[in-house]
């Protein structure tokens, strides 16, 4: 799959189970690349309560990552972007054991349905929440 198509389909989801309405939130979701703005993201690789746990940072520049990425990244769940408290850039690709996942994304079911509770619409040259506007 490629990631214009994940994108259709974690909307579509989204439609499905969430409630996403049309307007500039469904609009964003179709077209921001979450692959640029979370290019690795880490899977979990050990069973449940296998010591120590072990696990992959995927990388969006090693072509082999990347069906295994999209599917992190457009499946709705978390997202593990952190391992450990690293920092966030300049990571190299490849298997972490022991310590445990630092930071993660919110669920996009629940990022979309905030961000439509902003009911956000443009207002001269920007985005303004409807409900800040009264």
């Amino acid at each position: 799959m490629n990631p214009v198509d994940a994108r259709a389909a974690m909307v579509a989801e989204l439609e499905k189970k969430n409630g996403l309405r049309p307007g500039p939130v469904r609009d964003a979701l179709l077209t921001l690349p979450r692959e640029v703005l979370m290019p690795q993201a880490y899977v979990r690789r050990s069973a449940p309560g296998e010591e120590p746990p072990r696990w992959d940072l995927l990388d969006w520049s090693a072509p082999q990552d990347r069906p295994e990425l999209l599917g992190l990244l457009y499946g709705g769940a978390s997202v593990l972007v952190q391992h450990d408290g690293e920092p966030l850039m300049g990571r190299v690709r490849g298997t972490r054991s022991g310590a445990s996942i630092t930071s993660m994304s919110t669920v996009m079911g629940l990022t979309a349905s905030l961000l439509e509770e902003l009911d956000l619409r443009p207002v001269s040259g920007c985005w303004m929440s409807g409900r800040a506007r009264g």
